[in-house]
């Protein structure tokens, strides 16, 4: 297994960039792009170029900063309105990528204790939580399909197979997605390359994904980090995995890894 430099998180980002898919904002340690911590879409998106767009911009920041409040509902309308003014893949998968958080956030908000396993309001959840499941998977087959007619103009375009990769890595159809990394492999040796093999190879638990999450580290990319501590929990590493990730939520303020950490400090309980 390769070894991450782990320094690069002792240091400060050198840009914050504004994820013009999503709008989290981004501490990033590379400084032409990054990878967004919730949508995982290249970005490079920067405030001042956003702000000349602001019905666009009051739309992906509500999104955002609705999200982190967990008012789901005004992020709901939020992102509703972002694919009525940016009808594309890259939009689209986005939305695949919201209503799969939204979805969990209805499924696990019960209470079994306190309103009764089977009462009105659980219910509401459990169903309000499996439609947005099958929305998110919608928006992923509807940004498959976009991709698709893309490429069928132009069949080498990274960003419209990179999009494509990645909605189908959600959907778990995972012979797609390695057909769709093949050819963006062929095509480009660009970062967007590297990130979906890293993706795909941890995905499949290929021991060659270490080296994927160090060539990303190497050049800032703080997404790999997460990756690599996922990688050393499925090794029983736990307190590596969670020294990593506890010096990584101090720099980028990612769901993914925080749920990684809970779940290895509840392992720890157990134990």
């Amino acid at each position: 297994m390769e070894k991450l430099d782990l320094r690069i998180l002792d240091k400060d980002p050198i840009r914050l960039f504004r994820c013009e898919y999503c709008g989290c904002q981004v501490p990033s340690y590379n400084q032409e792009s990054t990878f967004c911590y919730f949508c995982e879409l290249n970005t490079s998106g920067m405030d001042e170029i956003l702000k000349k767009y602001p019905e666009f911009y009051t739309a992906i920041t509500s999104l955002t900063e609705s999200m982190n409040a967990s008012k789901w509902e005004d992020a709901d309308e939020a992102m509703r309105s972002l694919l009525q003014m940016r009808k594309s893949p890259e939009m689209s998968y986005t939305a695949g990528v919201f209503y799969k958080a939204y979805s969990d956030y209805m499924y696990g908000n019960r209470d079994y204790e306190y309103l009764g396993g089977y009462r009105e309001q659980n219910a509401k959840n459990i169903n309000a939580g499996i439609t947005f499941f099958y929305t998110s998977k919608a928006f992923f087959y509807s940004a498959i399909s976009q991709a698709n007619k893309n490429l069928e103009a132009d069949d080498k375009d990274p960003n419209m197979l990179f999009v494509k990769f990645m909605s189908e890595l959600k959907l778990k159809r995972l012979s797609d997605a390695r057909d769709t990394l093949q050819r963006l492999n062929q095509i480009s040796g660009s970062v967007k390359s590297a990130y979906a093999s890293m993706l795909y190879s941890s995905t499949m638990k290929d021991k060659r994904s270490s080296t994927f999450m160090k060539q990303l580290a190497d050049i800032g990319m703080i997404n790999s980090f997460y990756y690599f501590a996922k990688l050393l929990t499925q090794e029983n590493r736990l307190l590596e995995a969670k020294s990593i990730l506890i010096k990584m939520l101090t720099r980028v303020n990612m769901p993914a890894a925080k749920e990684l950490l809970d779940d290895i400090n509840e392992t720890f309980e157990i134990v």
